[in-house]
């Protein structure tokens, strides 16, 4: 295995799906060739198991940190919705049509104020599952309402953005195309939006 080759004294590592399978192996690989590991999977018991094994590894103290990853992926959203939002701003401001700047115009407003509700809304419930998680307390209801939530907005607020630009946001060397791209994937990955709303409905005992 390449990795009894590596030497990672000092390096952090970080493992997705590291409560079981590949996943935990990898983490403890890594462990093993000297990394700190920072454990990611959506069952808090199982990372916490596995952060523990690293822990106990005969040698040198090693540090091991479990984070579910849906909190961890509603922050991924929450940033790329603030970076929609500043583009698009930016963009509003600079940019002038029919005597103007397109930031004069309420319709373009009306999508800004969208946006940024968008993203403080967002955050407020990432911090508040965030905060659960810390605190040990039940946190899976707000954890999946935290993810669908914010990449859902993540994906409107990319869209927006788009339409503010016009031509020049479909081009795909300008970061908000990229944006675009980057956030469909955050309504599948780590439990698609379908998922997250079935894990609500059951913590709601229907």
């Amino acid at each position: 295995m390449v990795l009894e080759r590596l030497r990672l004294d000092g390096k952090v590592a970080v493992v997705t799906g590291a409560g079981r399978g590949l996943g935990q192996q990898m983490a403890l690989a890594l462990a093993e060739a000297g990394a700190d590991v920072v454990c990611a999977a959506r069952t808090r018991e199982q990372i916490e198991a596995t952060a523990e094994a690293i822990r106990v590894l005969p040698g040198k103290d090693r540090r091991a940190v479990a984070v579910p990853t849906d909190v961890r992926d509603s922050k991924q959203c929450d940033a790329l919705i603030q970076a929609c939002l500043e583009l698009a701003l930016s963009y509003a401001k600079q940019r002038h049509a029919f005597g103007k700047s397109l930031s004069e115009f309420q319709a373009i407003q009306f999508k800004l104020a969208d946006m940024a509700t968008a993203a403080h809304v967002g955050r407020l419930v990432t911090y508040h599952a965030g905060s659960l998680m810390q605190q040990g307390l039940p946190f899976k209801k707000e954890a999946a309402i935290a993810k669908l939530f914010t990449s859902e907005a993540a994906l409107r607020a990319a869209d927006e953005a788009v339409q503010i630009y016009g031509g020049a946001g479909y081009m795909d060397d300008g970061p908000v195309a990229r944006y675009y791209r980057d956030a469909k994937i955050l309504t599948i990955g780590e439990g698609t939006s379908e998922v997250q709303r079935m894990i609500i409905a059951r913590e709601l005992g229907v």
